[in-house]
């Protein structure tokens, strides 16, 4: 149990918050493993020196990537409809003389409900915990937030100690299947005004949209653009390996682990392109695409900043900015068909011109550019032969 010794001998402390769902239950393991190190919270607020005694509702740490929840707000993270969480509480009597009793009431939300006694008693020194359910059954797609309101009822009137009242707000994210249309933000994701539609008719709709900008109508985005949809966006995509990101075997805390699936020795992860020779000898441009569970809800916080499309009748979504971005720069590799190559992948020069046809389409969509521009230690090998791609 980690406990962090904060000013006027206030003590505040974490314990785990464990998922009574059946999968998360056999998943315990993995859910161990994918915690995030150091995401602890201190929820307690500054008292006089006479109150020595804290609260603390304990919550589940948060996966890699989860931001760290702030003082007082209490995050239980990403959770399935239809579910159900117990949440451990625990009060401390740091050095308050005799036995003390803490007060729980949750305020404003019917599915936090405390299913162990509502009021512990502390002595000196001690320890005292309750448990809590939060109930997610019969609740719509969202974020919920409940407060949870702790007091001392027995400590005595100043100077000796003071009475605590410190409230904690709880929230939870709601999920729901990574199906399509099963979250009513979908309804926000980014398309082309067409609704959702197939990955190959999406990669068609941002072909035909970046011809009509800036980017399009100059001679070197032109050249680009043709190149794309004479070569690879014919025949249904044919010359275009859509690679998965998709839900693993394992699970943290209830939750699919995500993992890309490899396809003709290159598995980029959603968003990235490669540029690459399959095994027949053909040229194609593999782009990744999430559908994970993770990555969908993700993105469905922030359904404009996203593309969604459909891969084989299975709901997938792309950051705008990367799609964008990597659909020009592995055009214009395709364009420069390897003819710069050393040893056997595009030289320095290259790539330095791919990621700048890159930013100028994401500025032509008015998205920000890339800031991962190659340069020493990028790996690649300089040719100063090379000839920039102009349209000419």
């Amino acid at each position: 149990m980690a406990r962090t010794r904060l000013p006027r001998q206030l003590v505040v402390s974490t314990l785990p918050l464990v998922n009574v769902d059946a999968e998360s239950s056999r998943a315990g393991g993995e859910e161990q493993q994918g915690r995030a190190q150091g995401a602890r919270a201190r929820a307690a607020r500054w008292v006089p020196p006479s109150l020595l005694a804290a609260f603390l509702l304990a919550w589940a740490v948060g996966v890699q990537g989860d931001p760290p929840p702030s003082e007082n707000q209490l995050d239980l993270g990403m959770r399935w409809a239809e579910s159900s969480v117990q949440v451990t509480l625990e009060a401390q009597n740091v050095s308050c003389d005799g036995d003390h009793t803490f007060l729980i009431e949750i305020q404003g939300a019917p599915w936090l409900t405390v299913t162990g006694p509502r009021t512990v008693t502390v002595a000196k020194g001690d320890t005292g915990t309750t448990t809590a359910v939060a109930d997610l059954r019969g609740l719509a797609p969202g974020t919920y937030h409940a407060q949870v309101k702790v007091s001392c009822t027995s400590c005595p009137p100043p100077p000796t100690c003071e009475v605590d009242r410190t409230t904690f707000d709880v929230s939870v994210e709601v999920n729901v299947a990574a199906t399509f249309g099963a979250d009513p933000r979908d309804a926000n994701f980014a398309t082309f005004g067409y609704g959702i539609a197939d990955c190959c008719t999406l990669l068609t709709q941002l072909s035909t949209t970046l011809g009509r900008t800036g980017f399009g109508q100059g001679a070197r985005g032109a050249a680009i653009l043709k190149r794309l949809d004479d070569a690879y966006l014919e025949n249904g995509c044919s010359d275009i390996t859509f690679i998965e990101t998709i839900d693993g075997d394992q699970t943290c805390r209830g939750v699919p682990v995500a993992t890309t699936v490899e396809q003709y020795g290159v598995s980029p992860g959603p968003g990235e392109a490669v540029y690459f020779s399959n095994s027949l000898g053909g040229e194609e441009i593999g782009i990744g695409l999430d559908l994970s569970t993770r990555g969908i809800w993700q993105a469905r916080k922030s359904p404009a900043a996203y593309y969604v499309c459909l891969l084989d009748g299975r709901m997938a979504v792309v950051k705008r900015q990367d799609l964008v971005h990597n659909f020009a720069h592995e055009g214009l590799h395709a364009l420069q068909e390897g003819k710069y190559n050393l040893n056997g992948r595009a030289c320095l020069e290259e790539e330095q011109d791919a990621f700048a046809a890159g930013n100028e389409a994401c500025a032509a969509m008015d998205l920000p550019p890339s800031t991962d521009a190659p340069g020493p230690g990028y790996g690649a090998t300089s040719n100063p032969s090379y000839q920039p791609v102009t349209g000419q």
